[in-house]
């Protein structure tokens, strides 16, 4: 809900008003005390959520929700699960109403990702309220979302080869094998050497859990070339791996060793993401297929990776009639 101005050691919907300790929901004061000990206790006997309780209700659909969605989607749905559980803890399924999201949205002004993420979530929960046969409608359809600023950030060439310079074996052959294929930087760091044939490296997207086969080029075969020449132990199963235990990259490890080399390269506004928009806009400059080297269903989701390189050229009048 909307975060407290005043009194914030007090809990949701529980005010300070005249003297005494009011319970105010859906418009309605119910005194609770003048002492703030007894006001607590029958505050709690007021608020006590039933069986069906939306966090009752939000832990039993999550399972639903996150079956089948990426390690990182499962993290990010997972903590907009925590806030509205916190959010919305006094209120029954049928008791939120479109004003209870909107002041929920509300709160996420300054981060519309997150306050995105949250509807779409909250969504996602009474979906299954209304199979469920507990609730009539779904009141978080029809919220608008937060229009969310698309990055437009193109890493050129000179960049691109200046953190190459300025970073790791490790992270250059990262660099390398993520350009050249367009895939997640997680797909590039999951990648097996039982998946590197002479024809391409097959890849199971874990987004959108896409299969596909990115083709060998002399490039590309190259960059597979040179991570195998990285120390390795020898049980390790995948391309991109750790000395201690012989585990994939952690996508957190990688991200640092790109934001130092980038920042002793003096490249500065960029991220790991960043490769990949380069690789499926310099692809689709070329001529080629970035959708398909993206994996993507749809044009439009292609069309959020590819960076505008085109300035429109402009000829003015030729003089000032006078």
């Amino acid at each position: 809900m909307r975060p407290r101005k005043t009194d914030r050691h007090l809990p949701a919907c529980m005010y300070l008003k005249h003297g005494a300790y009011w319970l105010v929901k859906r418009g309605k004061w119910t005194a609770l005390g003048k002492a703030y000990g007894s006001a607590l206790t029958e505050y709690a006997r007021l608020t006590k959520p039933s069986t069906g309780g939306m966090p009752n209700l939000i832990e039993r659909a999550l399972p639903f929700i996150l079956k089948d969605k990426s390690a990182s989607t499962r993290k990010q749905y997972e903590q907009a699960a925590r806030v509205l559980a916190d959010a919305l803890q006094e209120f029954n399924a049928d008791q939120v109403t479109q004003a209870d999201i909107a002041d929920i949205k509300r709160a996420y002004a300054d981060r519309p990702n997150m306050g995105n993420r949250i509807l779409s979530v909250l969504r996602l929960i009474f979906h299954h309220a209304v199979e469920w046969g507990e609730i009539p409608n779904n009141p978080a359809i029809g919220m608008r979302r937060y229009v969310e600023a698309k990055r437009d950030r193109y890493l050129s060439d000179q960049e691109y080869a200046a953190i190459w310079a300025a970073g790791s074996d490790s992270l250059r052959a990262i660099m390398d094998v993520a350009y050249l294929t367009g895939q997640r930087i997680m797909d590039v760091l999951r990648l097996r050497l039982s998946d590197i044939t002479d024809g391409g490296i097959e890849i199971r997207q874990g987004k959108p859990g896409q299969r596909m086969l990115v083709e060998m080029t002399p490039g590309l075969r190259d960059a597979i070339e040179a991570a195998k020449t990285l120390i390795r132990p020898a049980r390790a199963m995948t391309l991109f791996c750790t000395m201690r235990g012989a585990r994939p990259y952690a996508y957190r490890t990688v991200r640092d060793m790109y934001a130092s080399a980038s920042e002793k390269a003096g490249v500065a506004n960029t991220t790991l993401h960043d490769l990949r928009a380069k690789a499926l806009t310099d692809i689709d400059r070329e001529g080629g297929d970035a959708q398909a080297l993206g994996g993507h269903s749809s044009a439009a989701m292609t069309k959020r990776y590819l960076r505008v390189l085109k300035t429109v050229k402009a000829t003015p009048p030729t003089a000032i009639k006078r």
